[in-house]
């Protein structure tokens, strides 16, 4: 962690929750939790100090259920029972998906995860 400091005179952005910067800074954050959910998330949200507000420049969250399911997917795809597993592997994917949906649609990185996992799978013979 490296601290940068801002003379009060250059400082545009002033938050609470993200903290204080000159006009075009970015600070990266830790994802915290999405909002009304109780799903654990890994990475991290960029945030860039535009005129007077920090706004989401980048976010690459990812919800733990979607690694786990990239995970499974890793592991299924090497399993010499891939074809007997992946029916009950793509069940799992189904309802995943639909659970986490808020959260695929807020982050890219969810989504590109996703996509991932489909593609793991796809080499699967059935």
């Amino acid at each position: 962690m490296i601290l940068h400091f801002v003379p009060a005179k250059n400082v545009a952005c002033n938050s609470s929750d993200i903290g204080v910067g000159a006009k075009e800074a970015q600070i990266i954050k830790p994802c915290l939790n999405f909002h009304g959910t109780s799903n654990s998330v890994r990475g991290n949200i960029t945030y860039r100090c535009d005129r007077t507000k920090w706004t989401v420049h980048r976010n690459n969250c990812l919800a733990g259920p979607i690694n786990d399911l990239l995970d499974s997917a890793e592991s299924l795809v090497s399993s010499p029972e891939s074809q007997k597993k992946l029916p009950t592997f793509l069940k799992k994917l189904k309802e995943t998906t639909k659970q986490t949906q808020e959260e695929i649609n807020k982050s890219a990185a969810n989504l590109n995860a996703i996509l991932e996992t489909l593609t793991l799978v796809s080499v699967i013979p059935v």
